[in-house]
């Protein structure tokens, strides 16, 4: 009787690892860039800089959860966060509901506070290359910050843009903020830079931002990193 032993274990297959090879590589380059971002691009030069980093699960039921975190770099540090819901239409547009909370640095060593309930519907739409999105953002503020309802629609284009097997897309976004309690547009941001959506599990989004304000303080401007992770 001859006896036939069975490998404990085998290598994967060559295509399977060249695949686990690229996406190790792919999630170092994206850690060592965010570090990178962190560390460098986001300087005292700007006036403000923006990272952030967020996560949202699509469930079987077309509703959605979202979480986010990051900092803004001002005159005074602050961090953000964000938790909200959303749910996906027949269409493809999705409502939101959610919760934003941001907490500056104070002189004095404290924190401020800035509270927000927001609700949004967000509608998408392509065309030879080219992606068009609108999202209507109503939110209501509270803390140290005057109070009230704010409307903040916003129109993005994007266009397709391949570099070898790599698809990125470049996008300008214009988001004018109309406050009630005021009666009037109070600031516009626009936007401009490359979404990369690197793997399925990781779109990464660069940009630089400029916000003119109906204020003493008339332009301020300076870069963002976010880092989204769709499940």
């Amino acid at each position: 009787m001859v006896l036939k032993l069975e490998p404990l274990c085998a290598f994967p297959p060559t295509s399977m690892l060249n695949r686990f090879l690229m996406h190790v590589r792919l999630e170092l380059f994206l850690a060592s860039l965010m570090l990178l971002l962190s560390f460098n691009v986001f300087s005292k030069e700007s006036d403000v800089n923006f990272i952030t980093v967020s996560a949202e699960k699509k469930l079987e039921n077309g509703m959605r959860v979202l979480a986010a975190v990051g900092n803004i770099y001002e005159e005074f540090s602050g961090n953000i966060i964000y938790l909200g819901v959303g749910k996906e239409l027949e269409s493809g547009s999705i409502l939101r509901l959610g919760y934003f909370g941001y907490s500056p640095e104070l002189p004095d060593g404290g924190h401020g506070e800035d509270h927000r309930i927001r609700g949004s519907f967000t509608y998408r739409a392509k065309h030879e290359g080219w992606r068009f999105m609108h999202r209507s953002r109503l939110e209501y503020r509270k803390g140290d910050v005057p109070n009230g309802f704010r409307y903040r629609p916003t129109f993005q284009v994007a266009h397709l843009l391949s570099i070898g097997e790599t698809k990125i897309f470049p996008y300008a976004e214009v988001e004018p903020f109309y406050d009630f309690r005021q009666n009037s547009v109070t600031l516009t941001l626009f936007t401009a830079g490359v979404i990369w959506p690197v793997t399925k599990h990781a779109i990464l989004k660069i940009g630089h931002f400029n916000i003119f304000q109906n204020g003493p303080t008339k332009h301020t401007k300076g870069p963002l990193v976010w880092l989204h992770v769709p499940f």
